[in-house]
């Protein structure tokens, strides 16, 4: 899956990988531009296996976009953030209903990753352990929190970094998106300063390295190659999990 959008005063690309090991793709993942230039950038990764975990992500990811398509405009950037806050609790509502009344449908879940530019500022939604990052002057730069036992784990001094990447129960989340009626999500606003940004699902940053990624947009070649080239590393790294990433750009 391949989309891409060119503006002057922009461009993104999304894509997605089944990984090699995963036979089902349960990422989803998008970028879009409303009709007043403000830019949306999501990440979904479903879970539940056999219990549609694809469907999760997909649902999700189609109430925010729905959402964002259909919104005449966003107002203050404090608006942006309510209407942000309060699309992803519908998303959440829908995908925990769906569970809560099908059988076949039971257990499901998601991560959502956002990063919205509106306004000069750049407002970001974190339910799970997708990942938002700006990139600039050749540094990579984590904007998201994860939620998992791991980072809960290295936040109170129990583990250490390298620890972290290496711990047994690192896949284990503290969030999800439609596994419970309520949802608990961290929501952030800073000004945009013309950085690049990269969004991904677990399975890029658990497969690459930091400095290959940071290589890897540093590299002189378009959007479309650069997504490739993140997604065809971590396959080469064993791609345990499905892949996907979002890349935007300013121009220089």
């Amino acid at each position: 899956m391949a989309n891409s959008y060119h503006k002057l005063n922009g461009s993104f690309i999304f894509k997605s990988d089944v990984g090699r090991v995963r036979k089902v793709n349960e990422d989803r993942c998008t970028a879009l531009r409303n009709a007043k230039g403000d830019v949306l950038l999501c990440v979904c990764d479903g879970m539940g296996g056999q219990n549609k975990g694809d469907y999760a992500s997909e649902l999700c990811l189609t109430v925010i976009t729905d959402s964002f398509q259909n919104k005449s405009r966003l107002g203050s950037t404090r608006s942006a953030s309510r209407w942000l806050k309060n699309t992803i609790r519908d998303a959440n509502n829908q995908v925990y209903m769906m569970g809560a009344t099908s059988p076949d449908y039971q257990g499901m879940g998601t991560t959502v990753t956002v990063a919205l530019l509106h306004k000069g500022n750049l407002v970001t939604a974190q339910v799970g352990d997708s990942r938002a990052y700006t990139y600039s002057s050749e540094t990579l730069t984590q904007i998201t929190e994860d939620q998992s036992y791991v980072e809960y784990l290295y936040k109170s001094g129990k583990i250490s970094e390298a620890e972290k990447e290496i711990h047994q129960n690192k896949n284990v989340l503290t969030n999800a998106l439609g596994t419970y009626p309520s949802l608990s999500l961290d929501i952030r606003s800073q000004r945009y300063k013309g950085e690049s940004l990269f969004l991904c699902s677990d399975g890029v940053y658990n497969s690459v390295p930091r400095g290959d990624i940071e290589n890897i947009l540093h590299c002189h070649e378009s959007l479309s190659i650069k997504a490739d080239m993140l997604i065809s590393t971590a396959n080469s790294y064993g791609a345990k999990d499905n892949l996907s990433v979002i890349l935007w750009e300013c121009p220089y």
